[in-house]
């Protein structure tokens, strides 16, 4: 659940859901906010949701706040990493009081790339938050970094879109293939007692917009497709990042004015508007990637939904059948090699061996 007020929409977490309800604010929300009112209602949702009140569901994962270094959702900018150091001192331990025993806590929820005098970049942020120097030492030189309350957080939360090829050095960005500075940030600040534990990142908030709807960005649906399971794939093979999201489900509406205006929501739907499903639905369902390596083939899948072990049967495009029935690991990913470089697509199965359905079709490439 994430414990936020933003501006256009509240938005909730619960066990990877997001709920939303649509509230309008004016220019000054957020302004200043108070940490210690913040800690109140963190306490005050934490116990609603704690399993002990009612027959409200218990809720065992916490994120503190959005996009903290953006200013639509804490303001003013340049005071917005000493308020949400203050709001994390007060929240942090408010929830971990009243909540269920195994509650978890997330910070962070950074917006990822920055863009002045609007959004203050990750790396900036993170250092002006935890109080750390440009070689990332500890620091006083930020307002109120004299005696750091040190973080006893369960893990980081991020957002990491932007740019789907690499970004120069030179940008203050944290998208998904630079996950790993996030990595080594983190680290750093543990050194520096910043936090109390190594932290696990948690990809929270993650889409690609298409075209169609979306006429001012070049991504077509069957890249789309394509590029959310590549970015998975990524994840899967840094094993710091705990999570991979998909946000939207539907497209954002389109609004009334000029293009700029029409499509300034979020078109990273896997469904648009009107509910019919883009190729990317049966991609983020059935994800597929096939890699050149060398002279060999490697091809990595997931089978969504279920628990447990499934199964997959792969298939080469005008050539039936690759071999027998895949067993995926217990969160439903395989990996396998093959000889052959074409084009591959898999055939789906729950652990009772029901079909669910088949992947896209996805040609060798050779991806980072």
């Amino acid at each position: 659940m994430r414990l936020d007020a933003d501006l256009t929409a509240q938005r909730y977490r619960v066990d990877g859901l997001k709920f939303h309800s649509r509230v309008e604010f004016g220019s000054n929300a957020n302004w200043k906010v108070n940490a210690g009112e913040y800690g109140r209602f963190a306490a005050a949702v934490a116990k609603r949701y704690s399993g002990t009140f009612g027959d409200l569901p218990a809720v065992r994962y916490f994120s503190l706040w959005n996009e903290p270094n953006h200013s639509q959702f804490l303001k003013p900018t340049s005071s917005s990493p000493h308020l949400y150091r203050n709001m994390v001192n007060q929240a942090l331990p408010a929830v971990r009081a009243n909540g269920r025993s195994d509650v978890r806590i997330f910070v962070g929820e950074l917006a990822p790339v920055g863009r002045a005098p609007r959004v203050i970049g990750p790396k900036a942020f993170l250092r002006r938050w935890l109080c750390l120097s440009s070689r990332l030492t500890r620091t006083t030189r930020y307002s109120g970094c004299r005696g750091f309350r040190q973080i006893k957080a369960d893990g980081f939360a991020h957002h990491p879109y932007g740019p789907t090829s690499r970004v120069p050095r030179t940008l203050d960005v944290i998208n998904l293939l630079a996950i790993r500075t996030l990595g080594h940030y983190l680290d750093r600040a543990r050194a520096a007692r910043r936090f109390s534990r190594r932290l696990s990142i948690y990809n929270t908030e993650f889409g690609l917009q298409s075209n169609p709807p979306d006429r001012l960005v070049s991504t077509s649906l069957s890249r789309q497709a394509a590029l959310i399971n590549e970015k998975e794939e990524y994840s899967f093979r840094y094993g710091r990042l705990k999570s991979y999201s998909q946000y939207l489900m539907f497209d954002d509406p389109p609004r009334p004015g000029p293009l700029s205006v029409k499509w300034s929501g979020f078109q990273t739907g896997i469904r648009f508007t009107n509910g019919k499903k883009k190729p990317s639905y049966t991609a983020f369902q059935f994800p597929l990637v096939v890699k050149q390596r060398n002279r060999d083939v490697l091809i990595w899948g997931r089978v969504r939904p279920g628990t447990g072990q499934r199964f997959a049967q792969l298939q080469v495009k005008g050539g039936g059948n690759s071999g027998p029935r895949i067993k995926t690991n217990s969160n439903g990913y395989f990996t396998v090699k093959r000889k052959k470089s074409a084009r591959y697509r898999f055939r789906a199965y729950d652990s009772s061996g029901k079909l669910l359905g088949t992947s896209r079709t996805a040609k060798p490439a050779r991806l980072p």
